[in-house]
């Protein structure tokens, strides 16, 4: 069996491809151009990379899924990711048979919809470019019947470099009554574009 592993840098990526040694089977990572130093260190602790094959800073979809055809990958997990960044990619892999985790490439273009978003509580304001702003993230379930689980409302604000570091629960800018129309948005988005499993919803907010 092959695993294929994107971000196999950062320390999600680290410790599963720590976790896969312990299993059997060939593991392929797919490192950006950028990350090179970091791979260089992944290798020195790990010594198990017989080979290093660069697909540039910016691989396109088809030199990716030449690469999991290669590696004879059957089933790929993005991490995560942004709709309007993946939907191509995933429709790519559907093409040739690589399972992604995950929804399918309709209904990733359908929460990349603009429209689909406006139409949501909330969704038709715009943030003043001055104003402070607080990130919350909003995790939900859903199953194949329709039915949808919120599980978790937090506010992740505080970060550096497009990371979260501190998690604040239960979410507090603007109150229980904003914190309750974000999560009616978020269960109305999933509900609305069909997406079926586990998910995080991002929400950028100003306290109104």
């Amino acid at each position: 069996m092959g695993y294929f592993v994107t971000g196999a840098t950062g320390f999600i990526g680290r410790n599963l491809v720590e976790l896969l040694l312990e299993r059997e089977g060939t593991i392929y990572v797919l490192v950006r151009e950028g990350s090179q130093g970091r791979l260089a260190e992944l290798r020195q602790k790990l010594r198990e990379a017989d080979e290093v094959r660069s697909l540039g800073s910016s691989p396109s979809n088809d030199e990716i899924v030449a690469s999991l055809r290669q590696a004879d990958i059957d089933t790929l997990w993005l991490g995560g990711w942004s709709p309007t960044e993946r939907a191509d990619l995933i429709e790519a892999c559907e093409a040739v048979g690589i399972e992604v985790v995950g929804p399918d490439s309709a209904t990733v273009r359908r929460l990349a919809d603009a429209d689909v978003r406006r139409g949501l509580p909330g969704g038709n304001g715009l943030l003043d470019a001055d104003a402070p702003t607080h990130r919350i993230d909003i995790d939900v379930l859903a199953d194949a019947h329709g039915t949808v689980w919120r599980l978790d409302t937090r506010d992740v604000s505080v970060g550096r470099d497009g990371r979260s570091l501190i998690a604040v629960a239960p979410c507090s800018p603007g109150g229980a009554e904003l914190c309750h129309r974000l999560e009616s948005a978020a269960v109305e988005l999933v509900t609305t574009v069909g997406y079926r499993g586990a998910a995080t919803v991002m929400f950028a907010t100003d306290g109104n």
